[in-house]
């Protein structure tokens, strides 16, 4: 009897845990939407290229692996005009 108690505990828990986690939810940030279309549409406009001047698969995933970087796009989003300020003498 213990277990099928136990059963419904659970299966209660894990519902309001699902519940929980669902109100937790925050949308992507613009920029972030943005970095990842860009990042998409050059990803493609490379392959484009590379096709065109006929280069083999493995060139193409060394140009791919030098270009595209993760910093690329994703910029670092200053909250304060002091700082950004400081970032231009950087």
């Amino acid at each position: 009897m213990s277990t099928l108690y136990k059963i419904r505990e659970n299966k209660i828990n894990n519902k309001q845990y699902l519940e929980s986690l669902s109100k937790k939810y925050t949308n992507p940030l613009p920029i972030d939407t943005i970095s990842c279309v860009i990042k998409t549409h050059n990803i493609i406009y490379i392959k484009k290229i590379c096709s065109n001047y006929n280069l083999s698969d493995k060139k193409i995933e060394e140009i791919l692996k030098t270009l595209i970087k993760p910093n690329y796009y994703t910029p670092t989003i200053v909250n304060s005009e002091e700082k950004e300020n400081m970032q231009q003498y950087l």
